[in-house]
């Protein structure tokens, strides 16, 4: 009820603003009392881990609960979840802090929340949070895909002395499994040059002025494998 008469308020100041004498109102007041929403903190599924609660519907399907932390200032939340091994986005718009979602099994997925406001052109954004979705008769996973340390997509950046560039990635895998790396790169996209695979995070390229896309294949000891988006920047 709080909210209402506070969402009521706003909406009267703001139409006054708007049709009312303009020349005796102070217009950065409204934006001075609307409060922006807060971050939310994510709870359930957690953070680099596999998810092996739920309501199992079959053989490749799971139902899964979502869990996040209540913000001041927000009317409603969008939960953003990407699927990571078919690169596929979805949204769920909810006024609650849980939902339940079905979920493909032995799946890796990502997702964060974004907090918002029917008054506020503000959103406020978690943490992005990657686990497993649990299957049956798996012992091992394959490595979260590979996120860009440097260059970042859509970058502009200046190579060092020999034009050389270096490029640094970041990813993790939940079994703890030692991991090799093999970087492909080029104009083309998908780029299909590549280096030899390294156990190393980073490595240097020599490359030309131009635009440029890569991506990390990351394996882990036993064969597992998963490819990283396509990065692409520009050399200036």
């Amino acid at each position: 009820m709080k909210k209402v008469k506070h969402s009521y308020w706003i909406l009267c100041l703001f139409l006054f603003v708007q049709c009312g004498p303009k020349a005796d109102f102070d217009e950065n007041l409204l934006e001075d009392i609307i409060d922006e929403p807060q971050v939310s903190q994510l709870i359930f599924p957690e953070n680099n881990t596999e998810c092996n609660q739920g309501t199992v519907l079959n053989e490749n399907e799971s139902n899964v609960l979502f869990k996040w932390q209540r913000t001041e200032e927000t009317d409603f939340y969008t939960l953003h979840l990407k699927d990571l091994a078919k690169n596929s986005k979805q949204t769920f718009e909810v006024d609650t802090i849980e939902i339940e979602i079905t979920l493909n099994r032995g799946t890796p997925y990502e997702w964060y929340v974004t907090s918002e406001s029917y008054i506020s052109p503000i959103t406020a954004t978690s943490e992005k949070w990657r686990f497993f979705n649990a299957s049956s008769g798996t012992s091992n996973y394959a490595p979260f895909p590979a996120e860009a340390v440097t260059p970042k997509m859509g970058e502009t950046v200046s190579l060092r002395q020999g034009n050389v560039l270096d490029i640094e990635w970041t990813t993790t895998d939940i079994d703890g499994d030692n991991l090799t790396y093999v970087l492909f790169y080029g104009k083309e996209n998908p780029p299909k040059s590549n280096k030899n695979e390294t156990d190393k995070n980073k490595t240097a390229i020599y490359l030309p002025d131009g635009i440029y896309y890569w991506y990390i294949k990351s394996i882990d000891q036993y064969g597992n494998a998963s490819e990283s988006d396509i990065f692409q920047f520009k050399v200036d």
